[in-house]
């Protein structure tokens, strides 16, 4: 008698611990699952969400055929459009005049000819909507004469990358246009596209 008392208390208990461990399992997992839920809804963790959040931090283009235009040929040297950021510093570290930026553009450009190109930035300027001209500052290109400003030597079916930063106020309210060399000797500019 004592031993099958002991053979239902035993069998109780395990019937007793099953259910313990299926409850707990079960609010473990409906806890688990409202966590998860307010996370989701609280925290950006989805990569729309991320977007959506970015828009505030980037300016996009409100109308898609302005977009900048990636490549330009003219005259057998062709330009590539690789990036356009906004720095408080030039190329070589120098510093803006009071209240001023600089926008850095980097360009890659092939000589298409069968001879060297030799490209001055004496042309080379920024233009705003409001039709003001801001000259290159700073650049990763070979120094030349305050006039020219730099010089860029392009061996024969060549490509080469350099940056040009020119500096403008901080706070640009109009949009600014690039224009570049448009022959390797005699430069005359020929305008790039929208930049910002």
């Amino acid at each position: 008698m004592h031993e099958r008392f002991k053979q239902k208390s035993t069998s109780a208990r395990l019937n007793l611990s099953k259910k313990i461990i299926a409850v707990t399992l079960f609010i473990g997992m409906m806890i688990g699952g409202s966590g998860m839920f307010v996370l989701f809804q609280n925290f950006l963790i989805f990569e729309n969400e991320n977007e959506i959040s970015l828009d505030a931090f980037i300016k996009f283009e409100e109308n898609p055929k302005e977009k900048i235009p990636t490549t330009l040929i003219t005259n057998e040297l062709k330009y590539t459009l690789l990036e356009v950021n906004t720095l408080d510093f030039g190329i070589n570290g120098e510093k803006p005049l009071e209240g001023g930026i600089f926008i850095i553009v980097e360009l890659e450009i092939e000589n298409l000819q069968k001879e060297e190109a030799l490209i001055y930035g004496t042309n080379w300027f920024v233009k705003d909507s409001e039709g003001r001209i801001f000259k290159a500052k700073t650049h990763n290109a070979a120094p030349e004469d305050s006039e020219k400003k730099f010089s860029i030597v392009i061996p024969p079916s060549f490509k080469v990358t350099k940056k040009i930063g020119f500096e403008i106020p901080s706070n640009p309210q109009s949009s600014m246009e690039l224009f570049v060399a448009d022959k390797p000797g005699d430069a005359q500019p020929i305008l790039f596209g929208k930049i910002i």
